[in-house]
């Protein structure tokens, strides 16, 4: 949902703005803009389109009830962000309903080349799928007014953060904050719910740590609260992005990177294979493929403040170079409205 707010401020300039989402977290990542939790039965459906200009759909979000009411209503939808997941490839098996939801997009603009090639795979014409880059980028701050003190580490050794780590690699990232002795390490687990199979991993290790709420100094803090990922970023100086050691897809790479903090994955990222090769090419990322390596590149990494430092600036310059999909789909769309 952040991914999309730059490009719905640019709409919002001439036109009333509303949000829907099919989780309650969705809509309230809406920002200041109305939202409604998404149901695609007809009435709901037909009620929202009725006094619509366009309809602007993010990633692989096919619902056959608004695709099929807005092509029927002569509503001109668009897919942004558009990329092809399993959800997609689960409407394979019906490959001419399939065809039929994509013949409702006005145009499509995937996030890289890579999806641009996937979704003509599935049938959309060529000359309906427009490359205008990833709207990630533009959704990225590059600041953060969070200070380490906050935390309760100090300012004076270098920190590293171990985020949106996945159950499935616990043990693999424990393993890697034991040989990081010297250091101080934050670890916020993707899911809090998980967060008991993290902490008993950590006292099999004898590793001392404490939680967000506790007033203790051990070097190890174990992020236990939500939405305070990107505050902790913003204060490290080395970030390793989770659900890449495992077989998840991997999370969000360029939230770090942007700030200007080199970011260490590992092999698993499916979700974002544009975005990771690229920070990588760019000396932004390094990766790694097990937990002895992500030990030993995050000790080098740490301990080179002059080497670290090219790093964060060449992720930062990545993300840059990267940013203005917002503005390129914005002028696009008010061409074809």
């Amino acid at each position: 949902m952040n991914a999309l707010l730059p490009l719905a401020r640019l709409f919002a300039e001439s036109f009333q703005i509303l949000f829907t989402s099919g989780t309650p977290a969705g809509v309230r990542a809406a920002g200041e803009f109305p939202s409604l939790r998404f149901s695609d039965n007809p009435g709901f459906v037909r009620r929202g389109l009725s006094s619509a200009t366009a309809l602007v759909i993010a990633e692989s979000e096919l619902w056959p009830n608004l695709l099929m009411t807005a092509k029927s209503m002569g509503v001109p939808a668009f897919l942004v962000n558009a990329r092809v997941n399993k959800g997609t490839k689960r409407w394979l098996a019906l490959k001419g309903f399939l065809s039929e939801m994509l013949s409702a997009f006005r145009e499509i603009y995937p996030k890289d080349e890579r999806e641009a090639e996937k979704i003509i795979g599935l049938g959309v014409a060529r000359e309906r799928v427009v490359c205008l880059g990833g709207l990630k980028f533009d959704g990225l701050s590059d600041s953060y007014s969070a200070r380490r003190e906050d935390f309760g580490f100090s300012v004076d050794i270098p920190l590293i953060v171990f985020g949106s780590v996945r159950s499935g690699e616990f043990k693999q990232v424990v393993e890697a904050v034991t040989a990081l002795r010297g250091f101080q390490v934050a670890v916020a687990p993707r899911h809090t719910n998980r967060l008991g199979k993290l902490l008993r991993e950590m006292r099999k290790r004898g590793i001392p740590f404490r939680l967000r709420r506790d007033s203790g100094k051990e070097r190890v803090l174990v992020l236990d609260t939500v939405g305070e990922l990107r505050a902790i970023y913003s204060v490290s100086d080395l970030a390793f992005v989770g659900g890449t050691l495992a077989a998840y897809g991997g999370h969000n790479i360029l939230e770090p990177a942007a700030m200007g903090v080199p970011v260490i994955i590992g092999p698993h990222y499916e979700n974002q294979v544009s975005e990771a090769e690229g920070l990588l090419s760019a000396g932004g990322g390094l990766l790694v493929l097990g937990p002895a390596e992500l030990a030993e590149a995050a000790r080098r990494i740490l301990s080179d403040e002059r080497a670290r430092r090219e790093m964060g600036k060449r992720a930062r310059e990545f993300v840059e170079e990267n940013r203005g999909a917002s503005k390129r789909i914005h002028r696009r769309i008010l061409e074809l409205i």
